[in-house]
C-alpha cells in the first residue's frame, strides 16, 4: 500500500501500523534512515532478535529464500534490511518465511515505474513508504516534537525564523535541531539561534535579493560586500533568490485575482516583516516574463560560481545588479 513518510510515521506513533513488509525510497535519505530507525523501534513483539544487513549492490549472490529460513543459533528472530533492491527480489518474496522474519527494504530513487515499486504500491499488506522533502506542517511538528521532549523554549520570533530557515530535508532539519540541543541553553532568542545555525545569516541573504527591487547599486554592493563572505555565502544566496522566484511565480499567477496586501501576508515569511514594503514592491513588478530572466540569470551565475568559485562575490554583485535592472 502506498503512503507518503509523514503520514506513515504519524501512524506508527498512533500504533496504526502492522508489523509487515516495507519498501522505504526517496530522495531524502536522511528521511529514508529516520524511517527504518522507526520500524525497528516498533517491533515490540520481537523481544529477541538479530538485525541483518544486504546490499544487492554487492551481495548479489545470497539466497533470500535460503537467508529466511535459516534460525540464529542465539536469536529467535530476524530483522532483514535489504539495501538497493531490485524487481529480482520479486520472485522471493512470495516464497518467503515471515514468521520468524521481518523486511525493510530501501534505496534512493527506486523508479516509480519499476516492477518492485508498483508491486508494494497496490499491494494489501505490504507498505511502499515515500520518502521526499518535508513539508513546512511536517517540519514543524517535528520541531514542536523536538522542543518539547527537551524542554526548550524558544521565543516567539526565534520559532518563526527557525521554521522558515531550517533545512526541508530530514538530516539536515535534524542537525540544526541537535545543535540547539548541544547548546545547553533551556531558553535561547533569536540572536542566539542565528549563531547556532549554519544558515545564520540567512536573513541578510533574503534582505540582500529583496533589496533588487530598491535598484540602489550603491546600497546593492555595499550590502553584499557585509553579507557575502565565501562561496558558501555566495550559494546560499542564489538558493535564496531561488525560493522567492518560486514564490514569486505563485504570487503572478494569483495578483489579478488576489489583493497584494493578501499576497504578503500570506507569503512572506514572517521573519521578514522589515521587508514587507520591498515585498510588495517585487511582488507588483514580478511579471513572468521577467520572472523567466532572472531564472535565466540564476542559472547562468550557477555556471559561473561553479567554474569560478574564488570570484563569488563579483559573480553574485553581478547577478544581484542584473536582477535590479530587470526588476527597474
Amino acid at each position: 500500500m502506498k503512503i507518503n513518510a509523514e503520514n506513515f510515521i504519524e501512524k506508527i506513533y498512533q500504533n496504526k501500523i502492522k508489523e509487515e513488509v516495507y519498501l522505504i525510497s526517496g530522495n531524502d535519505y536522511g528521511l529514508i534512515n529516520y524511517v527504518e530507525k522507526i520500524i525497528i523501534h516498533n517491533f515490540k513483539s520481537l523481544s529477541d532478535y538479530e538485525i541483518l544487513f544486504l546490499d544487492l549492490k554487492t551481495d548479489k549472490n545470497v539466497n533470500l529464500i535460503e537467508l529466511t529460513q535459516r534460525q540464529s543459533l542465539f536469536k529467535k528472530n530476524n530483522i532483514i534490511k535489504i539495501k538497493n533492491p531490485n524487481d529480482g527480489i520479486l520472485n522471493s518474496l512470495n516464497n518467503i518465511n515471515f514468521e520468524n522474519n521481518r523486511l525493510i527494504l530501501s534505496g534512493e530513487n527506486i523508479s516509480n515505474n519499476s516492477k518492485l515499486k508498483k508491486y508494494f504500491d497496490s499491494h494489501k499488506n505490504y507498505y511502499s513508504i515515500s520518502c521526499y522533502e518535508l513539508t513546512k506542517y511536517f517540519k514543524k511538528k517535528l520541531i514542536d516534537m523536538f522542543l518539547n521532549k527537551h524542554n526548550i523554549y524558544l521565543n516567539s520570533e526565534a520559532y518563526l525564523f527557525f521554521i522558515e530557515s531550517a533545512g526541508n530535508q530530514y538530516q539536515l532539519l535534524n542537525n540544526e535541531l541537535e545543535k540547539i540541543l548541544l547548546y545547553g541553553e533551556k531558553k535561547i532568542s533569536i540572536a542566539e539561534l542565528r549563531k547556532l545555525l549554519t544558515g545564520f545569516n540567512q536573513t541578510q541573504l533574503d534582505e540582500l535579493f529583496l533589496q533588487c527591487v530598491v535598484n540602489n547599486n550603491k546600497l546593492i554592493v555595499e550590502k553584499s560586500n557585509s553579507s557575502i563572505n565565501s562561496s558558501a555565502d555566495a550559494y546560499k544566496l542564489l538558493q535564496a533568490a531561488k525560493n522567492f522566484s518560486k514564490i514569486l511565480i505563485k504570487t503572478s499567477e494569483k495578483k489579478n485575482k488576489t489583493s497584494v496586501n493578501s499576497l504578503v501576508e500570506y507569503y512572506l515569511p514572517k521573519y521578514l516583516f522589515k521587508q514587507k514594503n520591498n515585498f510588495e514592491k517585487i511582488i507588483i513588478k514580478a511579471d513572468i516574463k521577467r520572472l523567466v530572466i532572472i531564472n535565466k540569470l540564476l542559472q547562468t551565475t550557477e555556471l559561473f560560481l561553479r567554474k569560478n568559485d574564488s570570484n563569488y562575490l563579483i559573480i553574485v554583485q553581478r547577478f544581484l545588479l542584473n536582477c535590479a535592472k530587470v526588476l527597474k
